[in-house]
């Protein structure tokens, strides 16, 4: 249902990433870190839902409701994350996802991104 929305959010993020990288402020790193990235959503906690963001080995969780990270890690990229969400209806998409998940958005997720994941790595990879 939300299978969508989640990969366009995703491709957004990561473009977003590149294109930092082609405004030349990023000396030093490599566009191939960021074709893993992955965004998925929990809102296990009703109270506080969050999207998480994993680049390489590294992933932070940020508050769906202010954008701040509440935990984990993604060096410097947690500025670029904190953009992003307040950049366009990023942050409208991720509430309109989280209050319309009639069950575990987590749950969604898994399975969106496991069934996904092989055809955006082939994608990425032309």
């Amino acid at each position: 249902m939300f299978t969508d929305e989640l990969i366009i959010l995703e491709s957004s993020l990561r473009n977003y990433m590149l294109d930092s990288l082609n405004e030349g402020g990023r000396p030093g790193v490599s566009a191939m870190k960021y074709r893993g990235l992955t965004l998925n959503i929990d809102d296990r906690d009703k109270e506080t839902p969050v999207f998480k963001v994993r680049i390489a080995a590294l992933e932070a969780a940020f508050r769906i409701r202010d954008g701040i990270k509440i935990t984990g890690s993604l060096a410097g990229d947690e500025k670029l994350v904190e953009k992003w969400y307040f950049r366009g209806y990023n942050k409208q998409q991720m509430e309109e996802i989280v209050s319309g998940s009639d069950k575990n958005l987590g749950e969604k997720v898994r399975e969106a991104i496991s069934r996904d994941f092989v055809q955006n790595f082939i994608n990425n990879m032309k």
